[in-house]
């Protein structure tokens, strides 16, 4: 019959339909064809897949099925609609010149190693990787683990990814990426985040690097709790970064875009966190065994040097001394006195350290007072007297101390207990320099052989003996990597000081001689770098691959166990500083900024004058 539909027919075409041709009609599509086509619609009523797609995915709601306009002419009432524009739909993808990532599910994007363990990267580092490096990662790249840092790809893996030249992607990504910009851009008040920061950064803002944070951050994850304003990792950081830059509270909140009173909380909630959680696992007598520290924290020059007996393997060797924080001037008058140092003329308070001969840090105790009542010998009498953290216990007869001359007080008090103390000696009334014997014993040695070669043979008084330098005469001079030199100083103190020393001369007046009959041995005058009418005569000797020996006549000059910072300047130029530096040395003279009150222009007396 007429105006009848069969069971399944489309209600559009009036064909019938097969199940797998046959559409329900939702409510967004009733609404659809109800305006455009004058019928009824039953609860039973279907449309055909072909019509669904070619009427009402494509076309817009104003178009008419039949094409037949009603004729709205005689409708005074009637306002025709307002014409919208089309849109079209974006391409499936844009080529963009932004280098790009290949994108693969079943092998790591990075190091092209195929699955399983593989991981999907998250947005958060292809967001990254796009605003540090300028890389598109695709959605659905994968990875190794190894190459991710938590929600981070580390920046050795980013760096090491070939990326083609463009990328092409499609409106989702560019969406995905704006939307992400925008919201980075919209933060409020926010200056950097620790969580984007590399290495370096993290070293220059705390003084730990990215990996030492992480292992802080491990230990405190839990008992600090974020906040609407700062995560964990960003509370741990204005922490160290507050002890690195000593910067106040209120530089802090404006750097941090966060109150001051925000960033209080989060600097003493992190002290106390680390306090009850962190420090007693990494600092403290507790915290390691005395056989592990001999074991592994007991380096084998301090074994040869300070243990008597051969293969003793019981004796515990520790470095002890007193190092400064400086506190601003309290208004309690009582606490003023006490904590102001004369030596130093400012306030100050004293923690002292106890360190292995490896560096590792056993114990900070204190903070002391720094009066004329808490200098290094009374602080470590008082340490032993009251038995802090039971070192008594710790340390047993005939373990070794390390100590400098501002322990000599502490001398009888360590003695009692059987324990050796190790400290240089004084230089006698009068006296200019240590006595060999005494120096050597200083740095726990026998013999300086270059020193008696230069006094048995008067080659100190000679000058005829010694002529200018040429430039052949220092070819045989070995070259010395960082690494030798550090072993022949024994540390790295008189390496700082050598571009200083070594500028000096060469913008004075050079003094570089050789010997005439013994090849091998060369005589330098040094510029003291404290007394400006003081210079030292250092002897080198060297041989075509090390050097022989050294010897200078400043105050420590005749030790070989390390070397004065005169003699250590001349090596490491002649071995090391000429080969690396070409011209300035990176030590500048500012004197050229400042006046100098003693430089005077000469004066002219007009009455000598030749017009008189």
């Amino acid at each position: 019959m007429p105006g009848v539909r069969l069971p399944f027919q489309c209600v559009v075409c009036k064909t019938r339909t097969n199940p797998k041709n046959r559409r329900k009609i939702n409510s967004e599509l009733k609404q659809l064809i109800l305006k455009r086509l004058p019928i009824e619609l039953k609860d039973t009523d279907v449309l055909c897949n072909k019509c669904r797609i070619k009427h009402f995915y494509k076309l817009s709601p104003v178009e008419n099925f039949d094409n037949k306009l009603i004729d709205q002419s005689d409708n005074e009432e009637y306002q025709p609609p307002v014409s919208k524009k089309t849109s079209f739909a974006s391409p499936p993808s844009v080529r963009l010149n932004i280098p790009s990532t290949p994108k693969s599910h079943s092998r790591c994007f990075i190091c092209k190693r195929p699955g399983p363990k593989l991981i999907v990267v998250p947005s958060e580092a292809r967001f990254t990787a796009f605003v540090q490096r300028n890389v598109i990662i695709k959605s659905g790249t994968r990875c190794c683990p190894v190459h991710m840092d938590e929600s981070q790809i580390k920046d050795e893996a980013l760096q090491s990814v070939k990326a083609s030249e463009s990328a092409f992607v499609n409106r989702a990504i560019v969406l995905e990426l704006l939307n992400k910009l925008r919201a980075s851009c919209n933060k409020t008040q926010k200056r950097f985040d620790f969580n984007t920061l590399n290495n370096e950064e993290y070293v220059d803002l705390t003084g730990l690097n990215k990996e030492a944070i992480r292992d802080i951050f491990a230990g405190v994850e839990g008992r600090i709790r974020n906040t609407p304003v700062r995560d964990i990792l960003t509370t741990v950081g204005i922490f160290f970064f507050k002890l690195k830059s000593g910067l106040s509270n209120t530089i802090l909140s404006i750097i941090f875009g966060i109150s001051k009173s925000s960033v209080r909380r989060a600097i003493a909630t992190t002290r106390q966190t680390l306090k009850e959680n962190f420090l007693p696992l990494n600092l403290g007598f507790n915290h390691i065994s005395r056989q592990k520290v001999i074991n592994q924290h007991t380096r084998q020059l301090a074994r040869s040097l300070f243990v008597d007996e051969a293969g003793d393997s019981s004796r515990l060797i520790l470095v002890l001394d007193g190092t400064y924080i400086y506190i601003q001037k309290s208004q309690n008058h009582h606490f003023q006195r006490r904590s102001y140092n004369m030596h130093k003329g400012r306030p100050l308070v004293k923690p002292m350290v106890i360190v292995t001969t490896s560096g590792h840090y056993m114990s900070v105790l204190g903070p002391y007072l720094s009066d004329e009542k808490n200098n290094d010998a009374k602080i470590l009498n008082h340490i032993i007297n009251t038995n802090v953290e039971d070192i008594k216990s710790y340390v047993h007869p005939g373990d070794i101390f390390v100590v400098d001359r501002g322990f000599r007080d502490s001398l009888q008090l360590l003695e009692d207990l059987g324990i050796q103390s190790k400290m240089p000696s004084f230089l006698p009334k009068g006296e200019t320099q240590f006595q060999t014997e005494v120096a050597n014993t200083s740095r726990l040695v026998t013999k300086n052989s270059l020193k008696t070669e230069i006094e048995e043979s008067n080659l100190d008084k000679s000058r005829a003996v010694w002529v200018p330098v040429s430039d052949t005469d220092l070819e045989d001079f070995p070259r010395l990597t960082e690494d030798i030199l550090r072993t022949l100083t024994c540390g790295v103190y008189q390496l700082k000081l050598c571009p200083g020393y070594i500028q000096e001369h060469l913008e004075g007046d050079e003094d570089i001689r050789v010997h005439k009959e013994r090849s091998g041995l060369i005589r330098v005058r040094l510029q003291s770098r404290h007394v400006s009418a003081k210079q030292y005569n250092l002897w080198i000797k060297f041989n075509n691959y090390e050097i022989l020996g050294w010897y200078c006549k400043c105050r420590s000059g005749s030790r070989i166990v390390g070397m004065c910072a005169h003699c250590a300047a001349v090596i490491w130029y002649l071995g090391y500083g000429k080969h690396r530096f070409l011209g300035a040395l990176g030590v500048r003279d500012w004197s050229e900024y400042v006046d100098d009150a003693s430089v005077v222009p000469p004066t002219v007396d007009s009455s000598d004058s030749d017009s008189d």
